[in-house]
């Protein structure tokens, strides 16, 4: 009977597994490979966790939850309903591969030749470059959503009145379905550098987001990330320095932690993100000493800046070992690892995402 393996990692099958030393390579490559699916995402890339993810195998099909937006109202004698269903977007999922391969000789070598050529701790680089695919696929829809790009667009394939607009926009529907709602912008040009009053003002504009059915009242929206690329990172830590020097004493003899500060037993009500992903958009690019930054808020349940679809919510990449016993390992004399992850990522509800650039 073919080895089969041990259907640990929900990615992996085995094909051809036929030597002790290669059967032996794949239960140590299933064992790494769950392990590194448990460990807690780099911090570098764990700022995509905003997006939401569907599972989808060809083209990804995500409903809007437009009832994320709104709430109780009056009862008048005659029940109004919410349609769940009224809007989705379509997300195409893109194929994207990554393969390795390796002498037949090295799993039949000597302790010394092994350690050197472990092909087992490649599991954890596959699962780790699922996940860098991403936060490179947020990224990318960041990227793509300025007015001057636009192909990033909310309620793409939907005819409804908001639909067509770049993701980061000046004139958006808080009712994307009524044409007379009132709007909003989350797209900030000439915004200045960022500091201390331009923080302010990121927090004032996420928290002005107006409510698309009540006439006078807001979201109630509250910045709780700030992304940039790698250049932001001091302009950060500077406002961080500011903020928490600023709030420690503005009480004499006050030496508690700032409620800004990292440390204040989880009560810091925002979180800074370094995204490298980021250093390659278009205006990072034409402005290298110019400030860019995102807020986001994950205050309000369902509502999501960015939606993608993946084989899994974990974004687990299929990988297939075709061992020592296949025909190709015949033909080559190399046994392969062959990883697959099918995603893709779009626009999603620009009522919680904002964009803020220098100049």
């Amino acid at each position: 009977m073919a080895f089969s393996g041990y259907s640990i990692f929900p990615g992996l099958t085995t094909i051809g597994v036929v030597s002790p030393s290669v059967q032996e390579l794949a239960v140590t490559f299933n064992l790494e490979a769950i392990n590194a699916l448990q460990m807690p995402v780099d911090e570098d890339l764990a700022w995509a966790d905003m997006c939401g993810v569907t599972p989808a195998l060809f083209r990804g099909k995500v409903p809007l939850d437009f009832t994320a937006l709104d709430g109780f109202e009056e009862f008048k004698g005659v029940r109004t309903f919410k349609q769940i269903d009224v809007a989705a977007i379509t997300a195409d999922v893109n194929q994207w591969q990554r393969n390795l391969e390796w002498d037949l000789r090295f799993t039949q070598a000597g302790a010394e030749i092994q350690g050197v050529y472990n092909v087992a701790n490649y599991a954890q680089a596959m699962v780790q470059h699922a996940r860098v695919m991403k936060a490179r696929l947020a990224a990318s829809v960041i990227m793509q959503g300025t007015p001057s790009t636009n192909q990033a667009q909310v309620y793409a394939g939907n005819s409804i009145p908001g639909a067509g607009k770049s993701l980061f926009n000046t004139a958006h529907l808080a009712n994307p379905l009524d044409a007379g709602s009132r709007t909003f912008s989350n797209y900030h040009a000439a915004a200045g550098a960022f500091s201390p009053t331009t923080f302010a003002t990121t927090r004032k504009d996420m928290r002005t987001v107006p409510s698309p059915v009540l006439g006078a009242e807001t979201l109630g929206l509250q910045v709780t990330d700030i992304i940039g690329p790698s250049f932001m990172e001091e302009p950060f830590r500077q406002v961080q320095l500011a903020l928490l020097t600023l709030q420690t004493t503005t009480t004499p003899g006050n030496l508690a932690a700032a409620t800004s500060n990292i440390y204040a037993a989880g009560l810091t009500p925002w979180r800074f993100w370094i995204a490298p992903q980021l250093d390659a958009d278009p205006y990072v690019v034409s402005n290298p000493t110019k400030h860019m930054w995102i807020s986001v808020s994950r205050k309000l349940v369902g509502a999501r800046p960015i939606e993608m679809v993946a084989p899994t919510k974990e974004f687990t990449p299929r990988i297939q070992l075709f061992g020592d016993g296949t025909e190709m390992a015949a033909m080559t004399r190399k046994v392969h690892l062959v990883g697959d992850l099918d995603a893709g990522a779009a626009a999603g509800l620009p009522h919680v995402i904002h964009r803020y650039e220098e100049t």
